[in-house]
């Protein structure tokens, strides 16, 4: 295959110390990765970690020289178009990505820890060994990061200096390992944490699940309930992000043939940053949507309120209505009495005693009361 563009090595060397590895791998269609692996292949030097944070701010950084090379063969390198990167057009990118993937390229999992972040501590401490679950994952009781971290007793060990390494290239972004509660359940769990926004992750190791073969003890106790299948450790590690589903970049990593979860960091700080923006996005969009719904939901509160006042208002002018009736009623009883000139003892001051009561049932009477009382139901209306 003839080579779409070949560089010396000094030709190169001088390219990655002028532009982040990001940004340069793109220009030959590589992944920073593929081109770290390049470099790594031809011993060309790499900027150091912060290298161009302190350009940035203007300070002084140290280049390494270009070593001399003994194999002539690696004096030239090619570069062929396997593959064009792309990045989804739904995939937010945060504005630091490049700077924290130049950490995450320099950066190496320890072999060796001191001491470990105190949920991983908690976590090394609740791990019971000598119990499995089904798939032959370790039991983890009383943690909150048990729920999150899966491994076989043989996987053990590397999950552990893994989750400390990533706490620790995260926390240089900012991102830190936290114990969290949800309102809607009381059980805690651990997330990576970045101002208001969190990504939840697993660590899991696979196992192949094979048919279970009894075994002597099992076939001479005449043993046949006993389980269907054995799930044999792998020890292949995968890392998710579990709380973003289709986001349109990688959320999910694992062991492969050619690489380990260990040579993918740049990749994993790239899906973490851009989870990270991806939450936010969705957190932003959920807030909006509650503003939204509160300001309709004030607005169907008061026209509810509004409807209330309407019918109480109505209601009070039909017992107005009823009351007039009620009135014209009694003085038309009254008028019919003294057209017939009755004039029997007491009876003046019965009649007298008739039109008070019609006048106090009378709305007509007492307009000053009826506009106090139809704004008082206005008032009134807002302990509904």
């Amino acid at each position: 295959m003839k080579s779409d563009k070949t560089l010396s090595r000094e030709e190169l060397y001088e390219l990655v110390w002028t532009t982040p590895m990001v940004r340069l791998a793109k220009q030959f269609g590589l992944s920073d990765q593929g081109l770290a692996k390049k470099c790594k292949k031809h011993n060309i030097p790499r900027p150091p970690q912060g290298y161009w944070v302190k350009l940035e701010h203007g300070k002084s950084a140290k280049k390494t020289p270009l070593p001399c090379n003994s194999d002539s063969s690696l004096e030239s390198i090619a570069f062929y178009t396997k593959f064009e990167v792309k990045q989804s057009l739904s995939a937010p990118q945060n504005e630091n990505e490049e700077e924290q993937l130049v950490r995450a390229l320099e950066y190496k999992i320890p072999v060796k820890v001191n001491r470990y972040h105190p949920l991983v501590s908690a976590y090394r401490k609740a791990a019971d060994k000598k119990y499995i679950d089904q798939y032959g994952h370790i039991l983890c009781r009383g943690t909150a990061i048990g729920q999150d971290i899966k491994v076989t007793q043989d996987a053990y060990k590397r999950a552990c200096h893994f989750i400390q390494g990533i706490i620790s290239l995260f926390g240089d972004c900012g991102w830190q390992l936290k114990e969290q509660t949800s309102q809607w359940s009381s059980k805690p769990y651990v997330a990576f944490v970045f101002g208001d926004d969190e990504l939840r992750f697993k660590l899991k190791e696979r196992v192949k699940r094979t048919p279970h073969i009894k075994t002597k003890k099992e076939k001479d106790s005449g043993y046949s309930w006993g389980p269907t299948y054995d799930y044999i450790p792998t020890g292949t590690l995968e890392l998710s992000i579990e709380n973003l589903y289709s986001p349109g970049f990688k959320t999910h990593w694992k062991d492969t043939n050619k690489e380990t979860l260990e040579d993918q960091l740049a990749s994993i700080v790239q899906g973490f940053s851009r989870g990270f923006e991806c939450h936010k996005q969705l957190r932003l969009e959920r807030e909006r949507e509650h503003r939204i719904w509160k300001v309709e939901e004030e607005k169907r509160k008061e026209a509810l309120r509004l409807q209330k006042i309407e019918v109480k208002r109505q209601e009070y002018l039909f017992e107005l209505a009823q009351d007039h009736q009620k009135a014209e009623q009694i003085r038309n009883l009254i008028q019919a009495f003294q057209a017939t000139g009755e004039k029997g003892n007491g009876f003046d001051d019965w009649l007298s005693w008739a039109t008070e009561i019609a006048d106090s049932f009378d709305p007509i009477e007492r307009a000053a009361e009826i506009v106090s009382k139809h704004h008082k139901i206005a008032q009134e209306s807002y302990h509904f």
